[in-house]
């Protein structure tokens, strides 16, 4: 008995030793992506695993497996510090992002190294098919009741991943920090830049305070959109969004043409959301679900487009058809934010580092938001993890990761000015920390400078002498930035649906085009021949007039559609740009002359077989321009 007793104990511990063994283990593999169709563009991949303990303070017990990519630099001949990017959001997942760097400006010559943070993407533990025991009641409309099921679901989110033992405490950003470094100690480059746009940032300061004990040579550091250590930002948002919305609001108001297109355009919005408090608006998604829209689902839409400065220009216009509640196009904005949101085994982390990286300044958090004065109390967004983060007695934080850190790593620290969610204060805020830094506040930019070409221009600069302060010829050739807002457009809520129709093969409207294309041309080209054999009659000529006109303005308006789903993405909810007004002024022409042909064909007037062809061309045109609107605004 007691040598079985002693085996046993020797196998426990031998395990044990193995598995402290294999932690920092680099494990290459093939593509384990769900699409691995990005490595035939050209891009270089290569693809590993880690191994990581569970808890760091206890590296003996159970081990996770953190996926890795690694870019290569395009021209094929690497520098040897490359770019280890950190990902920022609450539950974003990493890997997914790929198609954004492997054709970037910043892998040219560097390799980028990209890694899921534990539970999400790629990473274990998989999360997947976890099945938590959601409440089966609806979730509540009002914000309130919301705030409490949020709770509810949560806590039982944390009963699922226990009941798996896993340790709900094993996921901040402090850990998914260690996760970075242990990666980064065990893959042989000689030094490091590391690169974080939002929480991302956090993450490198965690990582920069543990490198202090690791042999890891860090190059340089490149934080975009900040957050910063020890300060409540759970308490900023609604004031980060208001203050973002009112400059882009104030800056229509001093635009002439944004302010005549919509007049007092931020009292009007402020009005609109009111009436949704006591009367929201019935729509129904791009899913067919009805729900209720209101103040806070309009805040949300414009709350995501304020991120980008590409989707600046139609914020006046998107306001502008909520205020006229256009269902229709609503039903679309509300598609913007949840197209956009985090994976489903996000949604497991996302309250846990939510909470976990700012629960120890939750009397903190509290304070400021009764300080808070904000003058625009329509522009909140309800927080429906509030509750769960003031009432959580499970996550157990770490005190040092509140902490400010002091380094002297070269340092290039970016912040948008009308960024919504993390505000250059945040950036001002943690420039202290960094004693070697250069610090850009970009003008008119939301979150992510990076992803501006301005933004991108400075950090390769950076990158090439990070000891020196780059060159900003950008910002001067930006100036003011100022916005150039869509003010004048062609309105036709029904575009979408025709360029929807077309791209998913409606076999109706595309074989119906196809037999107005092809008809109008032969009978254009019969004309023009009859015509220049002088055979042409009075009917034959404006049948051959019409075909024109037809084939004209299918080919201008196909060009004008095309130009502005390219130029103009959002425009197509509401309709086109302001070009296609003018060429849909031959429509009612086109539509007079059909008339015109068709009463003569009553008539029995001398109609040849090919001139009863266009006509039901001319018949079948009429059809789809009535059904899709296709009619100038005559206002």
């Amino acid at each position: 008995m007691r040598n079985l007793i002693a085996l046993l104990i020797s196998v426990i511990v031998s395990m044990h030793y193995a598995t402290a063994q294999d932690i920092g283990k680099i494990t290459k593999s093939e593509c384990f992506l769900e699409d691995c169709s990005l490595s035939d563009n050209g891009a270089k991949i290569e693809f590993g695993y880690l191994t990581v303990p569970e808890n760091y303070s206890n590296p003996t017990n159970k081990t996770y497996q953190i996926a890795f990519v690694i870019i290569k630099a395009r021209n094929g001949n690497s520098k040897p510090d490359p770019i280890l990017y950190l990902m920022g959001g609450w539950g974003a997942e990493s890997i997914s992002r790929l198609g954004t760097w492997t054709h970037h400006k910043l892998t040219a010559d560097r390799d980028m190294i990209l890694y899921d943070y534990r539970g999400l993407g790629y990473s274990e533990p998989d999360l997947s098919n976890l099945k938590p025991a959601y409440d089966e009641e609806n979730p509540p409309e009002n914000p309130e009741g919301m705030s409490k099921y949020t709770t509810r679901r949560t806590n039982k989110i944390l009963d699922a991943l226990e009941e798996n033992n896993i340790d709900i405490n094993m996921f901040g950003t402090d850990t998914n920090a260690k996760d970075g470094l242990l990666l980064a100690e065990n893959l042989g480059y000689e030094s490091y830049n590391l690169f974080g746009i939002s929480n991302g940032t956090l993450t490198i300061q965690n990582f920069i305070r543990f490198a202090e004990d690791s042999s890891i040579n860090i190059r340089s550091a490149i934080l975009d959109s900040n957050v910063p250590m020890g300060y409540p930002v759970n308490a900023e948002l609604s004031t980060n969004f208001s203050n973002s919305l009112n400059s882009i609001l104030s800056d229509c108001a001093n635009d002439p043409d944004c302010s005549a297109k919509y007049p007092k355009l931020k009292a009007r919005y402020k009005a609109f959301l009111q009436s949704l408090e006591e009367h929201p608006l019935e729509i129904k998604t791009e899913k067919e679900d009805s729900i209720k829209f209101g103040r806070d689902n309009a805040n949300a839409i414009l709350f995501f487009m304020l991120y980008r400065r590409s989707l600046f220009p139609y914020i006046p216009l998107v306001i502008e058809s909520m205020i006229n509640k256009e269902k229709g196009a609503i039903s679309k904005y509300y598609a913007f934010p949840k197209n956009n949101s985090s994976s489903l085994t996000g949604e497991f982390v996302f309250p846990i580092i939510y909470t976990y990286d700012a629960k120890m300044m939750r009397d903190q958090t509290k304070s400021l938001l009764k300080a808070t004065q904000d003058e625009d109390e329509e522009f909140i967004l309800d927080e429906n993890l509030r509750d769960f983060y003031y009432t959580d007695n499970r996550i157990i934080p770490d005190s040092l990761s509140i902490l400010p850190i002091k380094t002297d790593v070269p340092t290039l620290i970016f912040a948008g000015s009308y960024d919504p969610i993390t505000p250059p204060s945040w950036s001002e805020s943690i420039r202290p920390s960094f004693k070697n830094h250069y610090y850009f506040n970009i003008p008119k930019v939301g979150h992510g400078v990076t992803s501006e070409a301005c933004g991108t221009e400075i950090a390769l600069a950076f990158l090439k002498n990070p000891n020196e302060k780059p060159v900003n010829n950008c910002i001067n050739a930006l100036g003011e930035n100022d916005i150039i807002f869509v003010s004048d457009y062609y309105k036709n809520l029904k575009i979408e649906t025709l360029v929807t129709d077309l791209f998913t093969l409606n076999w109706f409207l595309i074989i119906g085009l196809a037999l107005v294309v092809l008809i109008s041309l032969y009978s254009f080209i019969y004309g023009v021949i009859s015509l220049a054999r002088r055979r042409s009659s009075d009917i034959s000529n404006w049948v051959t007039v019409n075909s024109f006109l037809i084939l004209t303005m299918l080919i201008v308006f196909s060009l004008i559609i095309a130009q502005t789903v390219e130029e103009n993405p959002v425009l197509i909810i509401l309709g086109l740009i302001k070009t296609a007004n003018y060429i849909l002024w031959l429509v009612p022409i086109i539509i007079l002359i059909s008339v015109i042909l068709f009463v003569k064909l009553i008539k029995k007037e001398s109609f040849l077989v090919i001139h009863k062809m266009a006509m039901a061309a001319f018949i079948i045109f009429c059809v789809i321009a009535f059904n899709y609107a296709l009619i100038p605004n005559f206002l």
